[in-house]
């Protein structure tokens, strides 16, 4: 008898949500993911690695390799600050709408004039 192995699934971070009703209309982009943010970091470190002085004889880089790996840091910490919304593909809420959004982000949302939220119907 043949048996396959499968790889155990991870689980997914649990975001809670909250229920907020929307003042503004409103629109993003969904949540970036690792692979896409991986192969943005390779490009950067790439083009910078490629990126030649014009004028000196023969081109030489413009960039070492410590400010290369010191700007593919910087472009991961600011990433690591972005908190997910949840949201797997681009999304919009019209004034007066009502939706379930990520607890995290909707207290600043709020502070901001673009929703309220709304108390539990417990």
């Amino acid at each position: 008898m043949l048996t396959t192995l499968t790889k155990p699934e991870t689980p997914k971070p649990e975001i809670r949500k909250v229920k907020v009703k929307f003042l503004q209309s409103i629109s993003g982009q969904p949540d970036q993911k690792a692979a896409e943010n991986e192969k943005r970091y390779n490009k950067l470190a790439d083009v910078m690695a490629r990126t030649v002085d014009p004028n000196s004889k023969p081109p030489r880089p413009i960039y070492t390799a410590v400010q290369i790996t010191e700007a593919v840091a910087a472009a991961r910490a600011l990433d690591s600050k972005i908190i997910p919304l949840g949201f797997t593909k681009d999304w919009s809420f019209r004034a007066g709408e009502e939706a379930n959004v990520n607890a995290a982000i909707a207290p600043s949302w709020e502070e901001a004039g673009i929703c309220e939220i709304l108390p539990d119907k417990k």
